[in-house]
Formats: structure tokens, C-alpha cells, sequence
């Protein structure tokens, strides 16, 4: 007789150790979620949404439908760690939740926000501009000021998902505050940060188009990094056109 803890564990486990689901236990595996969803708590549903995630598994629509209902039940329980955890794993899933579940989680969020680190931050922008979701003024207001507070400590990933979360969005960032932030990535850039160095270009084409352009030695360090690259345009339409609208030579 299985129960929600041990329904949370198992998946989990799957999602740990990478291993495949095989149809029929995931079969029961929902069966008993159904029968045990108003037992799971707070850190039971957010451990069991990151599996799915992480296990590429789309849960039915009868699975959503309980998790919601058991988010709102939990809401005062949930952490910081399982809010960034479930916004990451819906974005991972292409699964925009309802807007009710969206405003929560805006709620939730906020009022933790200045007890987030730099991958909980990174990864809330990376989400929110993979589900198309633009955040309210006062929620990317405080986000901001907590962000750059963590400048310092961020990596490339973190800065370059931040990044690439404006471009996706449409967001203007203050100029301080992007000058902060390519200052802290040209900072800390290596030859291995391909995907991030990718993205930040694209993203930045996208905010000259919106009449926010890098300057010239902002580009520099980011550009000279992407040259080392091999076949850096090959099969790469975007970024072609991305370093085109940033006057990035491609020869």
C-alpha cells in the first residue's frame, strides 16, 4: 500500500538515476497518485514534478489536475527550492500551468525572493521566458535588485540564461543594470561557454532591435570568445542573423 512519500521516492528515484520508465509502472504509478495526491505535501509535489521533468514524461491531464489542486492546498509549505524547482520543471515540460497557478506562484515567489541564490534566480528568468510568461513590474523589480545583488557570485550559466530570459521576453533591462551584468559575464568568460556565449548574442541582437545596443566593448570580450569557436555559423540561421544585427563580421 503505497504512500505519498513512497510515490514521491520512486519517481524520483527513476529521475536520479536516469533511468527509463516502463509504461505499465508508470500505469500504476498514476492509479495510486490519484487515490493518494490529497496526502502529498509541498515537498512531495514539488519532487514529483521535477521527475517528471527530468524524465521527459508529459503527466496526464488527471495528474495536473490533482497537483494543482494539491500546490493550492500546500501553498504556505512551499519552499524557495520548490518554487524555482517547479517553475524549471514546467518550462522543461512545455507546460504552461493555468493562470490561477501562475498568479500563486507570483505570490509565493515574491515574497521569498530576497532569500533566493543566483541558480534559483537563473533558473525562475530561463523558465519564465521558456513558458512566455512576462513578469509584473514590482515581481521583475525586486528579482532585479536581488540579482544584481548576487552579481558577483553568478557564473556564466546563471548571467547568460538571465540574459537570454530579456531577449526571449522582450524585456528592457536598465542600462546600469545590463552593463552589470555583460561586465560580470565578459568577466568570467572561457572558450568552453559555447551555448552561453550563443545565446547572449542572440539575445542582445534581440535588444538592439529594441533600442537598447551594447557598446562596442561590451561586445568585444563576448565576440572574441565566439571566435574561438569552430564552424561557429554553420547550420546556425539565428545567429547568423543575430551577429548581422549586431554588425558582427562572420569571416
Amino acid at each position: 500500500s503505497f504512500e505519498a512519500q513512497h510515490l514521491s521516492n520512486i519517481l524520483w528515484s527513476f529521475a536520479k538515476l536516469e533511468l527509463e520508465m516502463p509504461k505499465r509502472c508508470l500505469e500504476l504509478w498514476t492509479e495510486r497518485f490519484l487515490t493518494r495526491a490529497s496526502a502529498c505535501t509541498a515537498q512531495h509535489l514539488s519532487n514529483i514534478i521535477w521527475s517528471f521533468a527530468r524524465l521527459s514524461i508529459s503527466p496526464s491531464d488527471a495528474v495536473m489536475r490533482a497537483w494543482y489542486i494539491g500546490f493550492e492546498r500546500e501553498q504556505y509549505s512551499v519552499k524557495s527550492i520548490g518554487l524555482s524547482m517547479t517553475l524549471w520543471s514546467f518550462a522543461r515540460l512545455d507546460l504552461r500551468p493555468p493562470e490561477e497557478i501562475l498568479d500563486l506562484w507570483f505570490i509565493l515567489a515574491e515574497s521569498s525572493l530576497p532569500l533566493w541564490d543566483s541558480q534559483k534566480l537563473s533558473n525562475s528568468m530561463w523558465a519564465l521566458a521558456k513558458l512566455g510568461v512576462y513578469p509584473h513590474d514590482e515581481f521583475l523589480e525586486t528579482w532585479t535588485r536581488r540579482f544584481e545583488s548576487l552579481l558577483p557570485q553568478c557564473s556564466v550559466q546563471h548571467i547568460a540564461n538571465v540574459v537570454w530570459g530579456y531577449g526571449m521576453l522582450g524585456i528592457i533591462p536598465d542600462r546600469e543594470h545590463l552593463d552589470s551584468c555583460l561586465a560580470a559575464l565578459s568577466s568570467r568568460l572561457s572558450i568552453s561557454a559555447f551555448d552561453e556565449v550563443d545565446g547572449v548574442l542572440w539575445a542582445l541582437s534581440r535588444m538592439k532591435l529594441r533600442g537598447c545596443e551594447p557598446t562596442p566593448e561590451q561586445l568585444a570580450p563576448i565576440v572574441a570568445t565566439f571566435r574561438q569557436q569552430r564552424a561557429y555559423t554553420m547550420n546556425r540561421p539565428a545567429l547568423s542573423a543575430a551577429l548581422e544585427i549586431l554588425n558582427v563580421p562572420t569571416r
